[in-house]
């Protein structure tokens, strides 16, 4: 037997772990994975790809209207290694990853160190995490992904690419989070309308190039963002467009910007939003995407 092949059951997988990586810091997991939460669902399920490369984690809005995708690559971790040839993909409870991760506090977690490891063949996301001596185990089962049942990512993405992007803005993350403060009080089904004006003429005679409204029976929330303003890192709009999105999936695509360092939104012309939010996580940059479906009401 070839000894760079692992040993296999009946199954087909290895006898052991089929993925196993380890992180000196649970913090930039948890931050990572804390950006596909959608709502306060207590058991919501994410799609979870791993290969030689790293993890890759997706999240769906109920009706498909929004993805939300983040990846730890294997340069992210101390160790990481995978031993099947072929990609392994499951569902699991985020809720269940978070708490695990934060078993020790919240304050606790930057010197939490967490050895993850995943077996195809019982189907369980194991988590060793140890704090000061202290150690604790969590282990997690996984359910088979039903492809059938689940929107492909390529889907959303096609469906962006095929229009073509009329506008696109680089900001600061924690500007954009500070101008977006007044819309946290909205209601979830509120209709918010993102606005991409041409840097080269202006609207209603001033010079904002980006600008976020919503009108409700009780309030009115109005926040712009002109070229010259510092936040701004680039922007380019070939015309003015326009679209319109449910607060609440808008929030969910949004809700990274306290701990991202930059975002860049685009608009395309059938008003579909693509958001890429960076983050600097120690020496390594990790990144969250965002795909949303404008409002059909």
């Amino acid at each position: 037997m070839d000894p760079s092949v692992p040993e296999t059951g009946d199954t087909g997988y290895s006898s052991g772990p089929t993925m196993s990586c380890s992180l000196d810091s649970a913090k930039y997991m948890h931050t990572l994975l804390g950006s596909l939460l959608l709502g306060r669902k207590k058991d919501q399920l994410v799609r979870c790809d791993i290969d030689g490369s790293g993890l890759y984690f997706t999240a769906y809005s109920k009706g498909k209207s929004l993805q939300i995708k983040t990846s730890m690559s294997s340069d992210l971790f101390e160790t990481f290694q995978y031993l099947e040839a072929d990609a392994s993909s499951f569902r699991v409870c985020v809720n269940h990853l978070l708490d695990g991760l934060s078993v020790f506090g919240m304050g606790a977690m930057t010197s939490t160190a967490v050895t993850c490891s995943y077996s195809a063949q019982d189907g369980v996301f194991s988590m060793i995490l140890t704090d000061d001596g202290v150690l604790a185990e969590c282990a997690i089962k996984t359910l088979v992904d039903d492809d059938q049942n689940d929107m492909a990512s390529d889907v959303f993405e096609r469906s962006f690419e095929a229009s073509k992007v009329l506008g696109h803005m680089i900001i600061a993350s924690n500007a954009l989070h500070d101008a977006c403060s007044e819309f946290h009080e909205l209601p979830t089904g509120a209709a918010v309308e993102l606005v991409l004006c041409p840097t080269t003429s202006s609207l209603d005679g001033d010079s904002a190039c980006f600008r976020m409204q919503a009108t409700t029976p009780t309030s009115c929330c109005d926040m712009e963002l002109h070229k010259d303003s510092t936040a701004i890192v680039q922007v380019q709009v070939e015309a003015t467009v326009a679209s319109t999105f449910q607060w609440s999936l808008l929030q969910a695509g949004l809700q990274v910007l306290p701990v991202a360092s930059e975002s860049f939104l685009r608009l395309n012309a059938h008003g579909f939003c693509s958001l890429q939010h960076m983050l600097v996580l120690g020496s390594h940059r990790a990144f969250v995407d965002v795909l949303l479906c404008p409002d059909a009401s």
